[in-house]
């Protein structure tokens, strides 16, 4: 939480280049006045219209009551407390499957007590009983939003936002002193513009979309607002995703939130005004947000903004549990195998260097048949970097992009994991081509899991994500496999540090001189033995750091690593110089850690190998 708030008050969002096109004109999206012009049209309107709640007489029936006001400011990540007179009735007019909505007025500090020129609120408050920090962190998260907007409006959209605001009242008076969330009542025709699971509306607005768009991008990925609902551009009770998925509540679905956000987003003129980068979709993916957008019928029906909540607090539950079945479901999907056994897709790639060049629809159908074997061609980027992607693997390699490069990739797997489960399928069943996409995609932004999958994909080896998907046997697949094995083993992925010290080791599994194209295919094409300690060494330190990637028994403990690095420092053959010095210090060490494995016949072992080097 501190690290985002602190990245919103140092992000430079100044918008550089010129802006040549506007938004295309439509009764909600034509540019309009300056936000403070509007907010003074607002109150002139609403004067002129009168008090929509006269006839509830709510200065006469109800009686005065101090309530302690706390404000949030995000900027600062402060609260602020004084004292305010509010009127309050005490059955609510109407209530949704979480909160009970209360109509409100409170006095302002210029009005002398004068209750008929006080402003209309509404106040809600949680049905079933809540910790007071839900409510705080309900304000927090609205505060947080409304700082997005106004980092959206510096870039000059064609149209500005704003998110209403939002406080904590504490009744002071009454017993146990409950708290309430109080919002200005805003009138008009309330509309739910895109939800926290995908949903989009089909009122085809733009600035609602290319403001979440803006979040994702302009926060580096770090969190994305969306849920924007309101009237006109007017937002209210947003949600926020986090990359870290920890902050804001349970309806914070994090990494999946983000996915199911860009699998409905289609890019509109705002966002390329604002030099948005698109989302990779594949070919099929891009088709259906398209089709959306000119045929999907919203669910949602536009209603008045009295009650000024979620569009009635139960649709809001209904949708927010519905990503909360699906990632149940993906626990159990995952566990079980998302495809039967029998079914193999062999991936073959043409053209390594045709990055962009999609799955044709008709050359592979949505669901491979049981037992099908399907040959894809050029299949959306499956492939490791080539040579000409080197730069940009550099330039992940900096720190300053890697932690970046990162969330977009894990964004990327959370899709893939959502095909494999058949989320965005209408019959639930598996889409694995574009799975495949997606987990490339994640592999070129340097995702270890992502690259490992593609490494045992064309390594022929066992995976566990795409567990059907097998690829040809060919000399360039075998290339590829390798260069992500490397990858996948940089990035830390221990398994891969092993794997690939073994082949450098034994010799077995690299390239062939006639296929080297660089200098990381010349260094995965002879037999090394000095290379091989290297990784060995790195897969030892890495188990030290984390205990719970080291398998307990078998040739990959550190004790056998580290055996093994004395072996080849006592014979120093292939590259590396003789050493039985470091080769007893190395045996020393593997009988500690045997040691501490409880394994005493293997520590016992290398005591007895450490003696006989210190004695050559």
């Amino acid at each position: 939480m501190d690290a985002l708030r602190e990245r919103l008050q140092t992000i430079d969002l100044h918008h550089q280049s010129s802006v040549e096109s506007q938004e295309a004109a439509s009764p909600l999206d034509a540019p309009q006045t300056p936000l403070s012009g509007r907010w003074r049209n607002a109150a002139d309107k609403s004067r002129s219209m009168g008090d929509p709640w006269a006839e509830f007489h709510i200065e006469d029936r109800c009686k005065e009551e101090r309530a302690r006001r706390h404000r949030f400011n995000a900027l600062k990540c402060k609260w602020t407390v004084d004292d305010i007179l509010v009127k309050m009735e005490e059955k609510p007019f109407a209530h949704g499957a979480m909160r009970n909505c209360f109509r409100m007025k409170k006095l302002s500090n210029f009005a002398h007590e004068d209750w008929n020129h006080a402003a209309n609120y509404v106040a809600k408050s949680y049905i079933k009983r809540q910790p007071k920090d839900t409510y705080f962190d309900d304000v927090q998260l609205q505060m947080d939003a409304k700082l997005w907007g106004n980092e959206f409006n510096k870039v000059n959209p064609p149209k500005k936002v704003d998110i209403i605001q939002t406080y904590i009242i504490e009744m002071v008076d009454r017993p146990d002193k409950p708290v309430l969330c109080v919002e200005h009542l805003i009138e008009g025709n309330y509309i739910k513009y895109n939800s926290n699971s995908g949903f989009v509306s089909d009122t085809q607005r733009r600035t609602p979309q290319a403001f979440s768009h803006f979040t994702f991008e302009h926060s580096a990925h770090h969190l994305i607002v969306v849920d924007v609902q309101g009237v006109g551009d007017l937002y209210t009770d947003p949600q926020i995703h986090t990359s870290a998925g920890c902050e804001y509540g349970e309806a914070n679905l994090g990494l999946k939130g983000m996915a199911l956000f860009f699998a409905t987003h289609k890019c509109n003129p705002i966002c390329r005004m604002l030099d948005l980068k698109p989302f990779e979709l594949s070919t099929r993916e891009v088709k259906e947000c398209e089709k959306l957008a000119q045929s999907a019928m919203s669910t949602l029906t536009k209603v008045p903004t009295m009650l000024n909540s979620r569009a009635t607090d139960a649709a809001l539950t209904r949708r927010k549990l519905l990503d909360k079945e699906d990632i149940d479901a993906l626990s159990v999907v995952r566990s079980a195998d998302s495809l039967p056994p029998s079914v193999r897709v062999i991936v073959s790639v043409d053209d390594v260097k045709a990055m962009k060049m999609p799955v044709e629809p008709e050359a592979c159908p949505e669901t491979p048949p049981p037992t099908a074997q399907l040959s894809v061609k050029n299949v959306a980027r499956v492939s490791s970097r080539s040579s000409s992607d080197e730069d940009s693997w550099k330039s992940l390699q900096n720190s300053k992009y890697r932690d970046e490069f990162n969330i977009l990739g894990q964004v990327h797997m959370e899709f893939a994991l959502y095909h494999e489960i058949g989320r965005f399928n209408p019959a639930g069943e598996p889409n694995v081509i574009d799975a495949l996409f997606h987990v490339d995609c994640a592999a070129r932004c340097g995702h270890r899991q992502a690259l490992k999958t593609i490494a045992q994909i064309y390594l022929q080896l066992p995976h566990d994500t795409l567990p059907g998907v097998t690829a040809e046997e060919t000399p360039e697949h075998h290339r590829q496999g390798l260069r992500c094995l490397y990858q996948a083993s940089e990035c830390g992925d221990r398994e891969c540090m092993v794997m690939l010290a073994r082949r450098l080791d034994t010799g077995d599994g690299l390239l062939p001189e006639s296929l080297c194209q660089d200098d990381l295919d010349a260094s995965l094409c002879k037999r090394s033995h000095a290379l091989a300690v290297q990784w060995y060494s790195k897969a030892v330190t890495r188990g030290d750091d984390d205990p719970d990637c080291v398998p307990t028994m078998g040739p990959d403990t550190n004790y056998s690593l580290l055996a093994r690095q004395a072996e080849i420092l006592r014979e120093g053959n292939h590259g590396i110089e003789r050493d039985v010095e470091k080769a007893a210090e190395l045996y020393g060490q593997a009988a500690e850690a045997a040691t501490a494995a409880m394994k005493g016949k293997m520590a016992s072992k290398y005591y007895i190998l450490a003696e006989e080097c210190a004695y050559e």
